[in-house]
């Protein structure tokens, strides 16, 4: 009897553990996390733009304008990230499109009435490289590269002859920040951002009626502080 009931019992125990071992089978690791790999994703935020003109000879108020104008940023980015242990290397493409006007008043000095001195900032694009460091999930790094800016600015002033002078479009130069990017899961990130850019210094010829030919120089720089996420693929 005794033996009879050891062969039930091995026997149940063997019918326990075939039926756990389908489950112990399919059971698959965690996945281990990575920043390798592409990435799409928006953002938002605000911009600015510094702007300085100068102007010589000028002879219908002050030769030299300076101004900042600020607004709503809003745009989409991809990019592509490789990570070498504890080094995450990548390149990433932005552009945006910036709401951002300021019009200022001068005294005309050869006018019997005042000027107005206008700048704006439409927009901006980059293209930079990434490296930073993962601390857990998230992602610390340094970006730098290049950039582009569609700025303009207009000086205008009446009397007894006009002055309308009109100057915009894209300009290039550098750009470098820097950022934080959190993974909330394998796929999904939240990230926030600020980034300078430099842009190159440019001149140009107005020639008047009667007041002979000016020069005008500009100066432009620009500053994004934005926020969003990112999606890998």
């Amino acid at each position: 009897m005794t033996h009879a009931k050891s062969i039930g019992g091995f026997w149940a125990l063997t019918a326990a553990a075939g039926a756990l071992l389908p489950g112990l089978a399919t059971a698959q690791p965690a996945p281990v996390f990575t920043w390798t790999g592409l990435y799409v994703g928006a953002n938002v935020g605000f911009a600015w733009n510094d702007n300085d003109v100068r102007a010589a000879p000028f002879a219908f108020g002050p030769t030299r304008f300076s101004q900042t104008v600020g607004g709503f940023y809003g745009g989409v980015n991809a990019g592509y990230n490789w990570q070498f242990g504890s080094l995450i290397t990548g390149v990433e493409l932005d552009a945006g499109l910036v709401s951002a006007s300021k019009r200022s008043q001068f005294d005309a000095f050869v006018f019997p009435a005042v000027g107005t001195y206008s700048s704006n900032l439409d927009g901006i694009a980059t293209a930079r490289l990434r490296i930073g460091v993962p601390l857990d999930r998230a992602l610390i790094y340094v970006t730098g590269g290049i950039a582009t800016a569609n700025v303009g600015t207009r000086h205008f002033a009446t009397g007894f002859t006009t002055f309308d002078f009109r100057q915009s479009g894209w300009r290039f130069g550098w750009v470098a920040g820097a950022g934080i990017e959190y993974a909330l899961n394998q796929n999904w990130s939240v990230k926030l951002e600020g980034l300078y850019v430099g842009l190159e210094n440019r001149t140009a010829r107005f020639p008047t009626t009667n007041l002979g030919t000016y020069q005008f120089g500009f100066r432009d720089s620009a500053a994004i502080v934005r926020t969003g996420f990112n999606y890998r693929f």
